[in-house]
């Protein structure tokens, strides 16, 4: 079974399952990086919000001998579970004041997201864009996010800044910054991966205690700081993806031109297309609390 067959399939046995009256749309979206990806987007009649189920991975688990008859009743059961999870009064989204506490900021590639970018508010910083979300608490299935669109603001009848504002406050509240070794991260697999512990370099991993989308960290008031302040030297930060960064004291024989090549080798070899973050090095310098790109003028104030 090919993919459109494996598709056609699973919306015609969810529409069949979830009964008259209701919807099962296929639908294409644009993630992170210009990334599509292909769901399936339910609605029964009454109801205001569909949730989208995404089939890649679905299909992946049909060619590994899954029936889409297990798949379907999976994807119902995410369905059932994802209702109960969203608002009954859909009113709550309208008022600013009721999701503010909810809003926080990550960092995505400026250049991969040009044309979403248009749509959503945005704050560049190096060659990265600042946008927010809204987070969705969800007991059983984690947590879930809203990207901001220009709309909202309208719609709230609020300014870029003010959105900013909330957000940066939130996001260490919700997502504390955690700061560990590489090798306390990664553990045997990275003592295997890295070789004997002489021809190691001193690296480091800053990302939140969730670990997702934590490379905003290097965004955060005092955090850089505080770490140079650790490691007593300059940081060199590696953007592993958008969920964290590999900090590495500027003491390290390597090059600049050695990061940045690993940097580019872990994004092509380990790291998902919608999570890539950026090519280049960063570097801190902690007598002047700058921010910058190895290679460029650019600089940020964290």
């Amino acid at each position: 079974m090919n993919y459109e067959e494996f598709v056609c399939r699973v919306q015609a046995e969810v529409k069949a399952r979830i009964g008259e009256g209701a919807r099962v749309e296929r639908r294409r979206i644009t993630k992170n990086n210009g990334v599509e990806l292909e769901g399936l987007a339910i609605r029964r009649e009454g109801e205001k919000i569909s949730p989208m189920i995404y089939l890649e991975e679905y299909f992946a688990l049909c060619k590994r001998g899954m029936a889409t008859s297990q798949i379907t009743e999976d994807i119902l059961q995410l369905y059932e579970r994802s209702l109960e999870n969203i608002p009954k009064d859909t009113r709550f989204y309208t008022d600013f004041e009721r999701v503010k506490k909810g809003l926080a900021c990550r960092l995505i590639n400026y250049e991969k997201n040009r044309e979403q970018l248009r749509e959503v508010p945005h704050i560049c910083c190096l060659d990265l864009a600042l946008v927010f979300y809204y987070v969705m608490e969800e007991q059983e299935m984690g947590r879930g996010t809203i990207l901001i669109y220009n709309s909202h603001l309208e719609m709230w009848g609020i300014t870029k800044e003010k959105l900013c504002e909330a957000a940066r406050k939130n996001t260490p509240e919700l997502f504390p910054p955690e700061f560990a070794g590489m090798e306390e991260i990664l553990g045997e697999a990275f003592r295997e991966r890295e070789g004997e512990e002489e021809d190691r370099l001193p690296m480091y991993v800053l990302t939140n205690r969730e670990r997702r989308f934590g490379a905003v960290n290097i965004l955060y008031d005092g955090v850089l700081a505080e770490i140079a302040e650790k490691l007593q030297d300059d940081l060199y930060i590696l953007p592993s993806s958008v969920h964290e960064c590999i900090i590495v004291p500027r003491c390290v024989s390597s090059s600049q031109e050695e990061l940045e090549e690993m940097v580019r080798s872990i994004n092509c070899t380990q790291v998902l297309p919608e999570e890539v973050l950026s090519d280049h090095v960063y570097c801190y310098e902690r007598e002047e609390h700058r921010l910058r790109m190895c290679y460029g003028p650019d600089e940020a104030e964290p």
